[in-house]
C-alpha cells in the first residue's frame, strides 16, 4: 500500500517523516479531513483564534517532498459584526 504524510503549518512547519499506509489518495484525503477535524476539536477556540489559520498538505513522499495530494487550509476570524449577511 501507499505511504502518505501529513505536514502541518501554522507559522511554524511540523513536517511528518514517517507517514501512514493507505488504500489510495482518495483514502490519504479522508484521513486528512479526519485528522483535521480531530486537531480542530483539541483546540481552545481562543487558541485557534490566535493563530487566525492553518494549513494541513499530504504528500506522496516524506519531509513535505513528492507530490501534493491534497492541501487544506483553515481560517477563522473573530467578527464584531452582529449578524451574517450575504452582500452581493
Amino acid at each position: 500500500m501507499p505511504q502518505y504524510y501529513f505536514h502541518f503549518a501554522d507559522g511554524e512547519k511540523e513536517i511528518d517523516k514517517d507517514g501512514v499506509e493507505l488504500a489510495d489518495e482518495d483514502a490519504a484525503r479522508k484521513q486528512a479531513l479526519k485528522l483535521a477535524a480531530e486537531m480542530l476539536l483539541q483546540m481552545e477556540a481562543k487558541e485557534f483564534l490566535s493563530h487566525g489559520h492553518w494549513e494541513l498538505v499530504v504528500t506522496d513522499q516524506p519531509s513535505g517532498n513528492g507530490r501534493i495530494v491534497m492541501r487544506l487550509f483553515v481560517t477563522a476570524t473573530k467578527d464584531d459584526k452582529d449578524a451574517f449577511t450575504l452582500d452581493a
